[in-house]
């Protein structure tokens, strides 16, 4: 008999005691309350190991990112974890991350090869300024066309043009750039979010924008 189906029956075998004039028993249900406490405390360190045995595979993953020396999956690391709010578990691996991104990104005068396109760049550019490291936003100037303004082509990329729109957020006065990349993402974004079919997408347009309106207001 499975330990459920005995709890279930523990009413009815009570009830026939009770009919042959037995007293109910002084200590109650206190044994039925104690095993349910004990299965919660056998829960609770069955959980608290799997969550153990799950940071230290993302700190592994951490490591063999680092070790590869592959920027473009560090930064999605630290962005992913930061996002799922478990950021604070992987201080360490985020601040060493970033560092070894930063030190990549320094190398070239025409910026790194790994952040070529929209998406890698604004990503990079946004964790690394929040990180506090002094980033040139003149990184966006290459997607600019012609005629200095961003390139109309940019515009289908939907990746891009969000993590465009959260970089564009850390604008400090005078980033003139960044001034133009907020009026373009917004643009797009609006006309994106109308036209799109998948609600996931949509759901991330409008998370983004609640994001950073929440952290406007907090600021201001």
């Amino acid at each position: 008999m499975s330990e459920m189906s005995a709890h279930q029956q523990l009413p009815s075998l009570a009830a026939e005691r009770r009919r042959a004039e037995y007293h109910p028993s002084v200590w109650g249900d206190f044994f039925l309350a104690d095993d349910a406490a004990q299965e919660r405390m056998d829960f609770d360190d069955t959980s608290k190991q799997q969550i153990e045995d799950l940071k230290n595979e993302v700190k592994r993953i951490f490591e063999v990112a680092a070790s590869d020396d592959n920027p473009r999956e560090l930064l999605n690391l630290v962005n992913h974890t930061q996002r799922l709010g478990i950021g604070y578990h992987f201080e360490k691996e985020i601040v060493e991350a970033l560092k070894q991104v930063h030190e990549r990104s320094i190398e070239s005068v025409d910026g790194p090869s790994f952040a070529s396109d929209l998406y890698t760049t604004a990503l990079m550019f946004r964790l690394l300024r929040q990180q506090g490291y002094k980033i040139n936003s003149s990184a966006f100037s290459k997607f600019k066309g012609p005629d200095g303004n961003f390139d109309e082509s940019l515009e289908t990329d939907v990746r891009g043009l969000l993590s465009l729109y959260e970089a564009s957020h850390l604008r400090t006065h005078g980033e003139d750039v960044l001034e133009e990349a907020l009026a373009f993402t917004l643009t797009h974004l609006a006309s994106t979010n109308e036209k799109l079919g998948p609600a996931l997408i949509r759901d991330e347009i409008s998370r983004s924008q609640r994001q950073f309106n929440i952290r406007k207001g907090l600021t201001n």
